[in-house]
C-alpha cells in the first residue's frame, strides 16, 4: 500500500513537471495594414494673364484703310528718268503725284501719312515751284534734294521764304537723313529714311492738328463702285514714260507698268499697284529759263477722272488757294468716293490724250 502511494505520487509529480515546461506561444497578431495614403497631385499654378488690349483702330484719311498710327505726313521728291529705275519706297505710300518737270521726264511727290514708313526712298532729287503748292495742303515735312535756284520766278528757294511748311529737309543741306547709294551713279543715288524723318515729330516738330482729306472712301462691305468700264488706262508722258495700268478684277488693283515692263519697287522686288487713280487736268506753262522749268497752275479748277474698282468717272478739282486741300468732286458736284487703299494722282496739261481699253 505504501509502495502504490510512492507510485502516483512519482506520476503526479511528473505531470506537474511536464506541465510546467510547456510554452504556450500566442497566435501571432495580423500587422496592420496602414491606410492608403491619397496621392497628392499638385496642379500647376495658372497665371492669368489678360488678353492684350488691342489699340484702337481708326480710318485713315488718306487710305480709307484701317490704322493704328496717327497722321505724320512726309512728302517727299522722287525722280522719275529711265536711270532711277525701281525705285525705292512706292509701296507704302498713300498718295503718289506724278507731274512733269523739263525735257518730257516726270517727277513724283510720294506721300507717306498713315501707313509704317519705310526706311529707305528714293532716288531723291530737286523741288519745284509747283511741288510746294501740293505739299503744302498736307501739312507735313517736305523733303527733297536741292531745287530750281534760277533768278526769276521758278526759284524754290525764294518760294520757301515766302510759305510755312511743319517741316523742311533739303539733303543739299541735311545729311542727317540723307546718303548716296555706292552701287549707283549720282545724281541718281540719294536716299532718304522716311522712318526717321516720322520721329521728327514730338521731337522739334509740331503734330498736324487736322488730318487731311482729299476724298471719301467707300466702306469695305460697300458694293464696288459704278461707272464706265475700263480695264486698261495709257498715259503717254513720252517715248521713254509710257504709263500703263492695267486693272486685276481678282484683287481689285491696278499693276502699274511703264511700257511693256512692270514698274516695280526696288526693296521689295514686287509690281507697284493703285487702288485709286486720278487723272488731273491742269493748265502747264514756261518760265521761259535757261533751264526750260514749267509751271503747272494747280491753284483753281479743272477736269478730273477717277478711275477704281475697273470702272471711270468724271468730275472736276478745285484748290482755293496753296495751303487748302485740294478737293476731287464726281459729275455731280459732290466729294469723289474712292475705293480704301492707295492712289496715284496723275497730273498732265489740258489738253493730254488719254488712252483707255
Amino acid at each position: 500500500m505504501h509502495k502504490l502511494k510512492t507510485i502516483l505520487a512519482g506520476l503526479l509529480c511528473a505531470l506537474l513537471i511536464t506541465a510546467g515546461c510547456q510554452t504556450v506561444q500566442p497566435e501571432p497578431s495580423a500587422s496592420p495594414t496602414p491606410e492608403a495614403t491619397p496621392e497628392i497631385v499638385l496642379e500647376p499654378k495658372v497665371t492669368q494673364t489678360p488678353e492684350p488690349t488691342a489699340e484702337p483702330l481708326n480710318l485713315s484719311t488718306t487710305t480709307g484703310l484701317p490704322t493704328t498710327l496717327d497722321y505724320r505726313p512726309v512728302e517727299v521728291m522722287v525722280e522719275n528718268s529711265p536711270e532711277a529705275r525701281p525705285q525705292s519706297g512706292f509701296n507704302q505710300a498713300d498718295v503718289i503725284y506724278e507731274a512733269y518737270v523739263e525735257g518730257q521726264i516726270t517727277r513724283f511727290m510720294l506721300v507717306y501719312a498713315t501707313q509704317l514708313p519705310p526706311e529707305k526712298v528714293g532716288p531723291v532729287r530737286s523741288a519745284r515751284i509747283y511741288y510746294l503748292d501740293l505739299a503744302q495742303e498736307w501739312d507735313g515735312i517736305y523733303t527733297h534734294f536741292g531745287g530750281a535756284n534760277d533768278p526769276n520766278a521758278s526759284n524754290v528757294y525764294k518760294k520757301f521764304k515766302q510759305i510755312t511748311l511743319r517741316g523742311h529737309l533739303d539733303g543739299m543741306t541735311e545729311k542727317n537723313y540723307f546718303w548716296r547709294d555706292s552701287s549707283r551713279k549720282s545724281p541718281h543715288n540719294a536716299y532718304v529714311n522716311i522712318s526717321e524723318v516720322t520721329n521728327l515729330y514730338g521731337n522739334g516738330v509740331k503734330m498736324p492738328q487736322t488730318p487731311r482729306q482729299f476724298a471719301n472712301f467707300r466702306g469695305g462691305s460697300d458694293a464696288p463702285l459704278a461707272g464706265e468700264s475700263v480695264q486698261t488706262l495709257t498715259l503717254p508722258y513720252s517715248s521713254f514714260n509710257k504709263v500703263i495700268y492695267t486693272y486685276n478684277a481678282d484683287t481689285g488693283l491696278y499693276s502699274r507698268a511703264i511700257g511693256n515692263k512692270p514698274f516695280t519697287d526696288k526693296e521689295t522686288g514686287k509690281q507697284c499697284t493703285a487702288a485709286n487713280i486720278i487723272v488731273q487736268y491742269a493748265k502747264h506753262g514756261s518760265y521761259n529759263d535757261k533751264a526750260g522749268h514749267i509751271s503747272i497752275g494747280l491753284v483753281g479748277s479743272g477736269n478730273a477722272e477717277y478711275y477704281c474698282d475697273g470702272v471711270m468717272r468724271k468730275g472736276t478739282w478745285e484748290k482755293t488757294s496753296e495751303t487748302a486741300q485740294t478737293v476731287f468732286k464726281d459729275e455731280d458736284g459732290k466729294v469723289i468716293t474712292l475705293a480704301p487703299g492707295n492712289t496715284y494722282v496723275q497730273i498732265v496739261p489740258t489738253n493730254f490724250k488719254v488712252t483707255r481699253g
